[in-house]
């Protein structure tokens, strides 16, 4: 049973070795990871004009601190990211029926408000703000903008960062669309990763009586002072991706015939079946054979050759048992021998 288990495991191993690993494509969290679509020209136009954001992912947010209890006509934040080589976008929209703006001079938070964080430090254990981290928040005074420089922006180390913009008013609402030049700050590459937050704050007419909040993390609403609260925003380039997948695995000379050695090895142990050399198994559903896929087919006839001589080297020794005890009863008769050594092997 040992040389058994012995050979499946060898069988797993030789498997492992012939399966390429390709990268994964990361995937939204709902309030912990957002996907940031990377591109080397981005086909986004910072103009006010969100219909060139209409073929990537949009998150809806209507939850929070302090929720809206009629979401549909105010209180329901829907956004999105992208990015490319150099620049980082955020777009959102949220509905609001009541428009309240300008009435707390630069304290946005406390009236109709988008707020987007960012944590570009590559620490994500940071429990306060320092360089690379900011809290930059849009507001609604801002409707109808012309200039992308020049925006009323509030929060904790908003001006460390280059932002440019558009505020507009929609149908049900107001939205945003802004724009984050990150050549001094990091270089966004596929599966990278930042910290992020998305939040929105709104207001019937007094103080602020609507908090949104994306992180799942801010159970208290500390984002403002805490980046550790963040979720995370991973880069990830498609394009890359595809290059990835199509590459075959790169297969060490050295660790193949060592592989090879040690198949050898294992098989002579069991018994004295030949290993099924790699170049017999060539049927393939392509033109051509592939060396990744060769293997693994190599590899499993190998394992089920270990376990064919194990179990023929097993069937003969209980077979010498069986005659030898026969021999010590003494059965004169051949068919009673036979007949005996077949009973014992039945009952083993």
């Amino acid at each position: 049973m040992k040389r058994r288990i012995g050979a499946v495991a060898c069988a797993f191993m030789l498997v492992g070795l012939a399966v390429p690993a390709h990268a994964q494509e990361p995937i939204d969290v709902p309030g912990e990871v957002v996907v940031v679509p990377l591109a080397a020209e981005s086909p986004i136009q910072l103009d006010g004009d969100l219909g060139d954001w209409a073929t990537l992912p949009a998150i809806v947010t209507n939850d929070g601190p302090m929720p809206s209890l009629d979401p549909a006509n105010s209180g329901q934040m829907r956004w999105q990211v992208a990015a490319d080589a150099t620049t980082f976008y955020f777009a959102a929209t949220i509905t609001d029926d009541n428009i309240v703006a300008g009435r707390n001079g630069d304290d946005y938070w406390n009236e109709d408000s988008i707020e987007l964080y960012l944590d570009l430090s590559g620490d994500d254990t940071l429990r306060s703000y320092g360089d690379g981290v900011g809290q930059i928040t849009f507001s609604a005074v801002d409707r109808g903008n012309t200039d992308p420089e020049q925006l009323s922006l509030s929060g904790s180390g908003a001006p460390d960062f280059d932002v440019r913009g558009f505020v507009f008013a929609t149908t049900a609402g107001w939205g945003v669309e802004m724009a984050i030049d990150m050549t001094d700050k990091i270089v966004p590459t596929s599966g990278k990763s930042i910290g992020f937050q998305v939040q929105a704050n709104g207001s019937s007419g007094g103080d602020r009586d609507l908090k949104l909040s994306w992180s799942l993390a801010d159970t208290d609403d500390t984002s403002y002072q805490d980046p550790s609260v963040f979720g995370r925003a991973v880069f990830f380039d498609p394009g890359a991706a595809a290059i990835v997948d199509e590459t075959e695995p790169v297969i060490d000379d050295e660790a193949e015939v060592a592989s090879e050695e040690s198949v050898d090895v294992a098989i002579a142990e069991q018994g004295s079946v030949e290993p099924v050399p790699a170049e017999v198994v060539t049927e393939s559903n392509d033109d051509e054979p592939k060396p990744g896929r060769t293997l693994l087919y190599a590899a499993i006839f190998s394992a089920a050759s270990i376990l064919v001589g194990g179990l023929w080297f097993e069937r003969r020794r209980k077979k010498s048992e069986a005659a030898a005890a026969a021999t010590a009863a003494e059965v004169d008769d051949q068919e009673d021998v036979d007949d005996l050594i077949a009973s014992i092997l039945d009952d083993q």
